[in-house]
């Protein structure tokens, strides 16, 4: 008789509990050397899962990152030109890039630049964001105009 929460089936104390649920597995896996993903494998040394969990997560970060660029106009810096997708990112046009990340990741930086593509792709390719190299993506903090004449910031 509660709301749904979020677009879930479930409203929002039942979906808070099952998310409790799981952090107590996960943390119940850990404390017995297992993936806390799977519960199957032991844990690689300094993560929280296991190698075939680790590679699959990996995967999967790598696919999402080619749609996102692709979305984008794909896989190429604005900037430079540079395309090797190692080093691609994706820019907040107009700043707060860092504020999004530790939004994204509830006060952890990393884990929030790591959602990025997932928000990304989850809010329909926003406008405002565009590709650049991380040697672009520094330039255009920092205001120094970019390689490409055609592509300099104003």
């Amino acid at each position: 008789d509660k709301p749904r929460w979020n677009g879930t089936t479930r409203c929002e104390a039942c979906n808070q509990n099952l998310r409790d649920s799981v952090a107590r597995l996960c943390e119940r896996r850990i404390a017995a050397g297992k993936c806390s993903r799977c519960g199957d494998h032991v844990l690689v040394p300094g993560y929280r899962q296991c190698q075939p969990c680790i590679d699959q997560g990996r995967k999967l970060h790598a696919a999402r990152k080619l749609e996102v660029l692709d979305a984008y106009g794909g896989p190429v810096c604005g900037g430079c030109g540079e395309t090797e997708v190692a080093v691609l990112q994706m820019d907040h046009i107009n700043g707060g890039g860092h504020a999004h990340a530790v939004e994204l990741g509830k006060g952890n930086v990393a884990r929030g630049r790591g959602k990025m593509y997932k928000w990304l792709r989850d809010n329909n390719f926003p406008p405002g964001f565009r590709v650049l190299c991380s040697n672009c993506n520094i330039r255009a903090a920092r205001g120094i105009p970019f390689p490409n004449e055609s592509s300099s910031q104003s």
